[in-house]
């Protein structure tokens, strides 16, 4: 329709402090048609939650990745799927007991979703950076999720043929552990999670 829609946060001064994901719809102009102040809906001893990524969904609604924490020391990688009007029809979390953050989300032509992440929960520490995909069907329940150690990935693009791009550095961990240099990488993965 020409519009525009945004997502992020609602609440303190701070990325980090307590809010709400926040949704806005805008005109051509800029001019405001709607925003909305969410709540995950998922624990209610919630404090903070963020979207990052929005996408319109086939049925003219939006899928929303980013994170949510409900303690300050660990945050899970929140799916949330709104109406047209910017209203929560459901939202699903991802991740373990540590940090996990959402980065990016893909609609597959079945209706489901692959969201990309990142990972503390999961992988080998002493990998570097831990890449997290998962894939879910239209209501977002779990299909599959993998962890990509050492692969520090901030894009994700699903091709007409069902292929999955990721975009990102590979860190080069030397003998202490420290990364001792950063290269660009980009993976193509099959929608079974697997790397070609």
């Amino acid at each position: 329709d020409g519009s525009y829609i945004i997502t992020g946060k609602i609440g303190s001064g701070n990325l980090w402090g307590p809010g709400y994901l926040y949704v806005m719809k805008i005109n051509l102009e800029g001019d405001t048609l709607w925003t909305n102040s969410l709540f995950p809906g998922i624990d209610y001893s919630y404090i903070n939650s963020v979207g990052r990524t929005i996408k319109q969904t086939n049925d003219g609604g939006y899928i929303v990745c980013g994170e949510y924490d409900n303690d300050f020391n660990s945050e899970n990688i929140l799916l949330m799927k709104l109406n047209s009007e910017g209203d929560s029809l459901w939202s699903k979390k991802f991740g373990g007991e540590d940090q996990d953050w959402g980065i990016d989300v893909e609609i597959k032509d079945d209706g489901g979703y692959v969201v990309l992440g990142k990972s503390d929960s999961f992988g080998n520490w002493n990998s570097g950076e831990r890449t997290y995909l998962i894939n879910t069907n239209s209501e977002g329940d779990t299909l599959w999720t993998n962890i990509y150690s050492g692969l520090d990935m901030w894009d994700l693009e699903l091709t007409e043929n069902g292929y999955l791009f990721l975009c990102g550095v590979n860190g080069v961990i030397d003998n202490v552990g420290n990364v001792d240099e950063y290269k660009t990488v980009i993976n193509k993965i099959d929608l079974n999670g697997f790397e070609l």
